[in-house]
């Protein structure tokens, strides 16, 4: 039995270590606190990385039309319109800079109420704060739907057909103010086992050294 058991672990590290040839390495890796010293002779990944803000651009109305007008070719928008006044808008725009770092490849704007004329929010739909327009070449969408952020994502999603570079977890945002924990969510058995392979590694290989050496005592007991 323990034979077996020491064959399938083998049999697993060569699987895991297959798996991670064939795909590419993690983005991001840190040390875990606190971990048993088998885990540093062998690394070891952490599921959370550091990663720079991108804050949105605030910029005036006639910005937005010129950037609008050009719509340069394969680019994407992504606007926030708000009031310093309104509560709704303050809540609204540190989920809007959320958004920003998990979605670079998308300018991100935000117009305030006075810093742009009425028939600029009149040409663009706007008739109350925040609101959020999302404009591609072809398409220009406003969004009604819920101010959370996972509403927010799926809306991106479904109109630009992007994923976020990363999850940030809004949770520690809110607490620490700062936008650079991410969270790695919707992760495959595939990926954690590429990611975790060190970890995994260094787990059958107790399991088999502990098989053997058992197998090993029983060979030299009387």
């Amino acid at each position: 039995m323990r034979c077996a058991a020491a064959a399938l672990a083998v049999a697993l590290i060569a699987a895991v270590a297959a798996a991670t040839a064939a795909g590419s390495p993690a983005a991001g890796t840190c040390a875990r606190r606190g971990a048993p010293p088998f885990l540093d002779a062998v690394g070891s990944r952490c599921p959370f990385v550091r990663i720079d803000p991108s804050p949105p651009l605030e910029v005036r109305g006639e910005t937005v039309d010129t950037e609008l007008n050009l719509r340069r070719r394969g680019a994407s928008y992504s606007i926030l319109f708000y009031a310093a006044w309104c509560p709704f808008s303050s809540k609204l725009r540190p989920i809007f800079g959320t958004l920003s770092t998990m979605y670079p490849q998308i300018h991100h704007f935000t117009v305030e109420e006075s810093s742009a004329t009425p028939s600029l929010f009149s040409r663009y739909g706007v008739r109350g704060f925040p609101a959020i327009l999302l404009v591609n070449e072809t398409t220009m969408v406003r969004y009604r739907g819920s101010k959370d952020l996972n509403s927010l994502v799926d809306f991106y999603k479904e109109t630009t057909g992007l994923d976020p570079i990363a999850y940030i977890d809004v949770v520690e945002q809110e607490s620490t103010g700062s936008l650079s924990s991410v969270m790695p969510w919707d992760r495959s058995i595939r990926e954690m086992a590429k990611d975790e392979m060190y970890l995994l590694v260094a787990v059958l290989f107790i399991i088999v050294k502990g098989s053997v050496g058992d197998q090993t005592s029983s060979w030299n007991e009387p």
